[in-house]
């Protein structure tokens, strides 16, 4: 046992989250890409962001991603902590994860709207057009209007760790 002379404390979920990095699961590589339009070093209306995804396995859906989604700003606010996008769904498809041959694709676009508070995030997701999916090329769902909300808690917890000056021999 050693004294403590110091404490540090850091929130949870400020900690960098691993799920959000470029290796999926299965080892297949998630990219992000910003193309910041206006040059302002910050995502604001009119950027783009490419999410590529090749042979991404997704866990919690038992499925694999490929291709890309474009995401386009309309608003964004980091004062307001808001943003609004379109996300196309067109170069985007997944397979199931025991039948990869079947690959189902997507045509499309949804708007994005986060907003956060100090307390909680909020996501909601819509679509005013029809989103596709096919197998093979034949559309086999057509979703024509839909919407979708979330709100997460951002309640802290913290917890307490030693300074590496305190860990004196």
């Amino acid at each position: 046992h050693y004294p403590l002379r110091r404490q540090r404390q850091m929130c949870i979920r400020d900690r960098p989250d691993t799920a959000a990095r470029a290796v999926c699961y299965n080892g297949g590589e998630e990219t992000t890409t910003h193309t910041d339009t206006d040059g302002n070093g910050v995502i604001s209306a009119t950027d783009n962001i490419r999410i590529t995804f090749n042979d991404c396995s997704s866990p919690v859906l038992d499925t694999y991603a490929f291709g890309y989604l474009d995401v386009t700003v309309t608003e964004a606010s980091l004062a307001n902590k808001t943003l609004n996008a379109l996300i196309s769904l067109d170069n985007f498809s997944v397979s199931d994860e025991f039948d990869r041959d079947t690959i189902i694709s997507s045509q499309g676009e949804l708007e994005l709207q986060l907003s956060e508070t100090n307390t909680t995030r909020n996501y909601a997701m819509s679509n005013s057009q029809p989103v596709v999916f096919s197998v093979l090329n034949i559309p086999f769902i057509s979703i024509d209007s839909s919407s979708f909300s979330k709100t997460q808690n951002l309640t802290c917890l913290l917890y307490t760790s030693p300074s590496p000056r305190d860990k004196r021999q």
